[in-house]
């Protein structure tokens, strides 16, 4: 159970997007940073995908979401000569799907990509907080990642167990009051 999920649509990317305008569309492009994982889109019949992409990835990378993990869903088959498929992600590539969003060609495998990704990916974790760190404890539930949790009674520190991604992982490490808590 990867829990609930949130699909949103950011503005589109174009061609030589100006710094002025990324700085304008920031807190839109902001959940970008905070998402678990990208569908990056692409035009399959469109000759200068590779440079689209790159494009997309240089924005990415300036809003300070290059490092979100994605899978890249070449969309409009149904205009080539390309075939549903699914290219498995490797080390340090991501997943690849060709698609079509007319008539559905490859739509079971784009659902499968998903979902091995969350079950793939998420990390199971055990933490006990003292009390001190109630805060820390309510973050992981505003992040939906408790899947369950017990108090220690005989000193009140509470026993959490978290399922979350790497990225997320990586995100909590680094957090000062992390250090306070015991990974059990």
């Amino acid at each position: 159970d990867t829990g609930p999920i949130i699909l949103s649509d950011t503005v589109g990317f174009i061609s030589n997007l100006p710094h002025a305008l990324v700085s304008a569309f920031h807190s839109t492009l902001e959940e970008v940073t905070n998402a678990q994982l990208l569908l990056h889109v692409i035009d399959s019949a469109d000759e200068r995908l590779d440079e689209l992409k790159q494009q997309v990835d240089n924005v990415l990378d300036e809003i300070g979401a290059g490092e979100v993990p994605q899978i890249l869903v070449f969309n409009k088959i149904d205009q080539t000569d390309f075939k549903p498929r699914y290219q498995v992600a490797g080390l340090n590539t991501p997943a690849k799907v060709w698609v079509s969003a007319i008539n559905g060609e490859g739509e079971e495998l784009l659902l499968k990509a998903i979902a091995d990704y969350f079950i793939e990916s998420h990390i199971q974790l055990r933490v006990k907080l003292p009390p001190k760190l109630a805060k820390l404890r309510a973050s992981f539930y505003a992040n939906q990642w408790v899947r369950s949790e017990f108090i220690n009674e005989s000193d009140g520190s509470m026993v959490v167990n978290l399922s979350l991604t790497l990225n997320q992982y990586n995100k909590l490490t680094s957090q000062k009051d992390f250090l306070d808590c015991e990974v059990l």
